[in-house]
């Protein structure tokens, strides 16, 4: 998502599917990452490692988009796997709402 000079915000840097909406989240999080960033590698050489403090913060932020997508794609695929989840899930209303915590970063 860095190279010399270029820094990749949203799907450019990183898609996995559109499936949790999670798209924008994760583009505006980058953005903010990148404006934290861009005004010290500004001072710098335009290299990567100038924004090497960007694609870590984008690193960590990509990492929870796409376990949760990945997560929900692979219980999506597999119908028996998916009604036991969303079974479970109805039974726990707190753990439902734990995973949406922690699916938004809570």
């Amino acid at each position: 998502m860095v190279a010399d000079g270029v820094a990749l915000v949203g799907d450019a840097a990183g898609y996995v599917d559109a499936v949790t909406g999670e798209g924008l989240m994760l583009g505006f999080e980058a953005a903010e990452a990148l404006g934290r960033h861009v005004v010290a590698a500004l001072g710098q050489q335009a290299s990567s490692e100038a924004l090497s403090g960007y694609a870590r913060d984008f690193r960590h932020a990509y990492r929870r988009y796409a376990l949760l997508t990945e997560g929900l794609l692979a219980v999506a695929a597999r119908p028996a796997l998916r009604r036991a989840v969303l079974k479970g899930l109805s039974f726990s209303p707190g753990t439902f709402e734990a995973a949406l915590a922690v699916a938004v970063g809570e």
